[in-house]
């Protein structure tokens, strides 16, 4: 998930993310030539006692440092800015989307979640984002360059590499498979502490008109308990890496102190051979701390990516129509007769035998996406609410009843057409309007008008229904 994140949202800042691995590599570069130049002064100046040597090789050092800073300036520099740039989108996409959920989306997720993704998830990405390109990308280089380079000063000493590395790299991997679990449960602790502040900060008069400020205390104790265990638990994991890696590369020196001393009395290493090679065996296990401290990010950087993409990944369950119609003057009503609404996965309707007409100005409704009344109304029968009984529409132009109901018509929910004190031709358009399963209310007609459409009602193979 965090991959997939970051390859669609970095890809318009192909251009500043090279830039920013030229400038590391160029920085990365500059160290390593450090420790060389500072043993060619120790065995060609120093031992020697040339001073000019030593001013020509410190005047290069200079420069080279010069160089390392600019360059990781301008690295730290457009990092921060494409970091920050990826969060703004992010953001914005999360923000995007969520303003086209319906309430059926936003009761799924709930709403503190919501804000949690869109705001600590977010930032949790962005800063992965920034520390790889300030210290991820450099940390390959300068490992890979120095391991060259030791083995450039003595070979045989260099085998401790092979030892540290691996025990170094094992202890790392054990704390950070124990972390990833754990980030992940703190995010969702933290869209409980959310969700109990927002409850409690709106609902803070009828919390004092009962008196229930001892339990919203106990309440907001407990998840906050909650959170902090698992926070706990995660920073003893990391109290823990720390000391851990520092053990491993405090040993590493005395090793190549002991080993390389030995080798200096034999003559088998100059003292500033020695000095280059426990500087580059610093900067390996430096550049194994800085992917440790990495590795810490990684595993919540990818549960909050996880939970981004869920958010991202979830249509809206009512799309707006691609073409919608806006009759110019459109009056009628909506009835729902006998009709049941349930809130999706509940066991039994929370509604029953509604009866409810609403009289209404469809031109005006429609004009602004047919308002809030009619959205509820739409909303109730897209999220599968709206089950037994059915809803009838009695326009007063029959001409422009296909306009008016074609929106709830595309729902495929129960639904019937209505017809008011009509005449013939209307009846025609209606039943033309009409398929053979749905059914025709009539209402206001009188007891021959009534047969009189039934026989003609009977012969295209359409049902009219009588209200008494």
């Amino acid at each position: 998930m965090l991959l997939r994140l970051l390859r669609f949202y970095l890809r318009p800042y192909r251009n500043a993310i090279i830039v920013v691995v030229v400038l590391q590599f160029l920085q990365s570069l500059a160290n390593l030539y450090l420790p060389t130049l500072n043993a060619e002064i120790i065995d060609n100046g120093v031992v020697t006692g040339n001073s000019g040597y030593i001013l020509r090789t410190g005047g290069v050092m200079l420069a080279v440092t010069l160089v390392q800073v600019v360059c990781a300036i301008g690295a730290v520099y457009f990092g921060a800015r494409t970091a920050m740039a990826l969060g703004r989108d992010v953001r914005g996409a999360v923000f995007h989307q969520v303003q086209t959920f319906s309430a059926r989306e936003v009761g799924h997720f709930g709403t503190p979640t919501l804000i949690t993704r869109t705001t600590n998830d977010v930032q949790q990405v962005q800063m992965l984002v920034l520390l790889s390109f300030t210290m991820m990308v450099s940390a390959p280089i300068i490992g890979v360059g120095s391991v060259i380079l030791a083995l450039k000063q003595d070979v045989p000493l260099s085998s401790l590499l092979v030892i540290i590395v691996p025990v170094l790299a094992v202890i790392v991997g054990l704390i950070v498979s124990r972390m990833r679990p754990l980030f992940r449960l703190m995010q969702k602790r933290i869209d409980r502490i959310n969700q109990v502040l927002r409850e409690q900060i709106s609902g803070v008069r009828v919390i004092r008109a009962f008196v229930r400020d001892d339990w919203e205390r106990e309440r907001f104790g407990g998840s906050n308990t909650e959170l902090f265990g698992v926070s706990l638990g995660v920073g003893r994991l990391m109290a823990f890496m720390f000391p851990s890696v520092m053990l491993v590369v405090n040993l590493a020196s005395i090793a190549t102190l002991w080993f390389g001393g030995h080798l200096v009395v034999s003559g088998g290493m100059q003292i500033g051979a020695l000095t280059a090679f426990l500087s580059y065996l610093v900067q390996v296990l430096m550049a194994v701390m800085m992917a440790t401290f990495m590795f810490l990010l990684v595993p919540r950087a990818d549960a909050c990516a996880e939970r981004i993409q869920e958010v991202l990944g979830t249509p809206t369950s009512v799309l707006p129509p691609t073409e919608p119609i806006v009759p110019e003057k459109v009056e009628g009503r909506i009835e729902l007769r006998d009709v049941e609404f349930h809130y999706p996965g509940a066991e039994a309707p929370v509604l029953r035998g509604i009866n409810l007409p609403i009289l209404i100005r469809f031109a005006d409704i429609l004009k602004h996406r047919l308002g809030e009344l009619y959205s509820a109304f739409q909303t109730a029968i897209a999220e599968h609410r709206y089950q037994a009984g059915y809803c009838c529409v009695y326009p007063i132009k029959v001409n422009q009843q296909r306009q008016v109901v074609e929106e709830v018509l595309e729902f495929g929910k129960p639904f019937h057409f209505g017809l008011e004190a009509g005449s013939k031709p209307e009846l025609m358009a209606v039943m033309a309007l009409a398929d053979n399963e749905t059914p025709i209310i009539c209402n206001g007609f009188k007891d021959d008008e009534y047969i009189e459409m039934a026989m003609l009602a009977q012969k295209v193979g359409r049902q009219i229904i009588p209200v008494v």
